[in-house]
């Protein structure tokens, strides 16, 4: 990610660069699930992450008003479905961390070998 005066612009999986402003609400969630999940990123240790969690916030309040962040949906990109697999658990297609169910890998029809 890289910061402007203007405004915050982050780089996707596919190397295409979008304001965070104009990116939407499942990319913004699967930002913060990714970030957490592979680099320990939080909206407490991370400027870029706070950056993001106020984006949310400010744009999808959801009724906490602290930012609705969906579930983890992944775009089918095969080293970033390995890495999923090697850090969480994937029970029928869904992603938990611990015990907690965090996403889905359902919505990619062939995700078991990815």
């Amino acid at each position: 990610m890289t910061t402007t005066s203007k405004e915050l612009v982050w780089t996707t999986a596919l190397g295409k660069k979008k304001k965070i402003s104009e990116i939407d609400q499942q990319h913004l969630s699967n930002i913060l699930w990714f970030c957490e999940i592979f680099w320990n990123w939080n909206r407490y240790n991370s400027d870029t992450m706070f950056m993001i969690g106020l984006e949310l916030a400010k744009r999808f309040p959801g009724e906490t008003k602290n930012g609705e962040r969906l579930e983890w949906r992944p775009l089918p990109i095969p080293n970033e479905i390995a890495w999923i697999k090697k850090t969480c658990t994937i029970k029928d297609g869904d992603i938990y961390r611990k015990s907690e169910r965090i996403g889905t890998l359902s919505h990619i029809e062939n995700w078991e070998t990815l």
